[in-house]
């Protein structure tokens, strides 16, 4: 993942920090009646997963020129590598996933953005 210093993206309830993934990143962590309906943005369909209902959000998000709903999920914790100099590990957890049909980087360098919350 790439820290994206312009990430202040929050969940709205808990105000709990986010990270963006790329879908095909995470894919393994969901079954396929899941991500079926996650990737299709079918928020009804999505809220009667009996295993992610409570953990499901909606989250709210601005780019240059276009706002939208991105979908998210709370997870129960993440853990981020971080390279030299420090070279350690830090888990975290309240954070929700959100989920991008989007591939960031076109030469596969990077699968996703964290906040620079999320390294303190």
């Amino acid at each position: 993942l790439l820290v994206d210093s312009g990430n202040c993206l929050t969940d709205p309830i808990g105000g709990m920090p986010v990270v963006v993934v790329q879908i095909d990143y995470v894919r393994r962590l969901f079954s396929n009646d899941e991500l079926q309906k996650m990737e299709l943005m079918a928020i009804d369909a999505v809220m009667q997963l009996s295993d992610l209902s409570e953990r499901i959000r909606l989250l709210p998000f601005q780019t240059v020129g276009y706002r939208g709903l991105m979908l998210g999920v709370r997870v129960d914790e993440i853990r981020i590598d971080v390279p030299q100099p420090q070279a350690k590990t830090r888990s975290k957890t309240d954070v929700v996933m959100a989920l991008s049909p989007q591939q960031f980087a076109a030469d596969g360098s990077y699968h996703g953005i964290i906040s620079p919350l999320l390294l303190v």
